[in-house]
């Protein structure tokens, strides 16, 4: 069985599913400790105006850090771009602390390749090879579950050309650093606009609280995306297209429609799709070039 999974590039040693589970322990449940600070000291730590700015501005960058660069040019290959942007999508999308993108890549390329099939690292229907059949289960083991149950993926088979690439790479070494920057980062403009309150809040609300929501945006991409909404055209698969979520993730939503045209920069409709409306403007500014359309 195990030389099975590992030629489908599934890991079973015991170190790489220890070191898998701790990454995305701490990568979960720093920034929601500091989430649950916010709920529980509202009254004492309440956001200003130039909190929820910094946060805006940080979640913008996280979001198309992730839709954009992670997704979009990291995993599928939808457009062509410059070193010093691709180095920009590189960090913002690690300060969502979702993983590092190599092994963001290799879970999601992995994905595709087993989509709601046995051994799909995040399929509602399947929990490695074992089948899920009650509904709140199947929810939850999409949703993150599959984080601390699942196996690990062989990034070398998966994501080579982004272990291969020294900027990829090098953000994915320094991912643990990334993710400190991702945290402290917005409490430093909150400490430089108006001192240490502001930091404190800031280090809270557009630290902690933002990482924390996108992650439920994004895991609700692997869940809600694969039980509610429609289904595209010639999809072979249980991704569905959900408005809500697309307007929520910048067209990520658009779930069923990405697995049929992956590699496209742009999901259908494409004026509700945010993400790829910003890689139409970049292609615009010469910042992209050669993108991928159906």
């Amino acid at each position: 069985m195990n030389r099975e999974l590992h030629a489908a590039g599934i890991l079973t040693e015991k170190k790489a599913i220890r070191a898998n589970y701790v990454l995305n322990v701490l990568s979960v449940f720093i920034p929601f400790g500091g989430t649950v600070v916010c709920i529980v000291q509202f009254s004492s730590i309440p956001p200003t105006p130039i909190t929820i700015s910094i946060f805006l501005v940080f979640f913008l960058l996280n979001i198309l850090g992730v839709a954009v660069g992670f997704h979009r040019y990291f995993s599928h290959r939808a457009f062509e771009t410059s070193s010093f942007f691709r180095l920009l999508l590189g960090v913002w999308g690690s300060w969502a602390m979702q993983g590092s993108i190599v092994r963001w890549v290799a879970d999601h390329r992995r994905h595709h390749r087993y989509s709601d099939q046995p051994l799909d690292v995040h399929s509602p229907y399947w929990r490695n090879q074992e089948k899920i059949s009650n509904g709140f289960m199947r929810l939850a083991h999409a949703h993150f579950l599959w984080m601390f149950v699942g196996l690990p993926t062989d990034k070398g088979l998966y994501a080579k050309d982004t272990i291969s690439d020294p900027i990829s790479r090098g953000c994915s070494q320094w991912y643990w650093f990334l993710c400190a920057t991702s945290l402290f980062l917005p409490a430093f403009v909150g400490y430089g606009i108006s001192g240490s309150d502001e930091a404190i809040r800031s280090f809270f609300w557009a630290g902690c609280l933002r990482v924390s929501l996108l992650h439920q945006l994004t895991w609700s991409v692997n869940s809600f995306g694969h039980m509610f909404g429609k289904k595209a055209e010639k999809s072979r698969d249980e991704a569905r297209d959900n408005l809500v979520l697309a307007l929520l993730v910048f067209g990520e939503g658009f779930h069923s429609y990405h697995h049929v045209h992956q590699s496209t920069a742009v999901n259908q409709p494409a004026y509700l799709d945010l993400a790829g409306q910003c890689i139409n403007l970049l292609e615009k500014l010469q910042v992209v070039w050669n993108v991928k359309r159906h």
